[in-house]
């Protein structure tokens, strides 16, 4: 066999297999497992047509994280899903949630030493806290109900700098608490869509 040989089976081979490739796919497609394409955000139980996310509820003595936590909610869903956003009285499922448990710890400390008349007095502060914040999720039918989903305990932490100026600490906090809101939204967003 010479090499034009060679070449035109290599070229034939090549062609063979991209046609065996197509008529594989076609047949997944059609006669598959299960599985079939859909657009992104497009949820798959066309009997849900809208979607209710009332304000975040927070039984926890820290307040001021629930607008938070329902702008990154309502982003997430407008972002990614075709479903629109009703008030809780005409939509067809309601996605309701209550932060229930938020707590701080401090993580890293910084000693300071400090001589008074002779004697070594040592200081601890805090330089770096880790907050995290359990939220209660149910995703419920509004006609019926029936709640479609709910996890009692969704729950997400961050890790903030604790700095000297108070201003800064505070936008450091702020930062982690929108870091949480967004993480925990996604799963709110994916096991709310799976589920259609």
């Amino acid at each position: 066999m010479n090499i034009k040989d060679s070449r035109r089976a290599n070229r034939i081979n090549i062609h063979f297999f991209k046609a065996l490739a197509v008529i594989f796919l076609i047949y997944s497609m059609n006669y598959g497992c299960g599985y079939r394409f859909r657009t992104t955000g497009e949820p798959m139980n066309n009997g849900f047509k809208s979607i209710s996310i009332p304000i975040v509820e927070s039984t926890s003595t820290t307040m001021g994280f629930e607008s938070e936590f329902t702008s990154a909610i309502r982003d997430e869903f407008i972002s990614y899903s075709k479903l629109p956003i009703l008030p809780e009285d005409s939509a067809d499922i309601i996605i309701l949630c209550r932060i229930y448990e938020i707590n701080e710890e401090p993580i890293a400390y910084r000693l300071t030493r400090y001589d008074v008349k002779g004697t070594e007095i040592t200081h601890e502060v805090t330089r770096s806290k880790r907050m995290s914040i359990k939220m209660d999720v149910k995703v419920k039918e509004r006609e019926t109900g029936r709640l479609l989903w709910h996890e009692k305990a969704m729950m997400d932490r961050a890790i903030y700098l604790v700095d000297d100026d108070p201003l800064v600490t505070r936008f450091n906090r702020k930062t982690a608490i929108k870091e949480i809101a967004e993480r925990i939204s996604k799963r709110i967003y994916l096991r709310t869509m799976e589920r259609f």
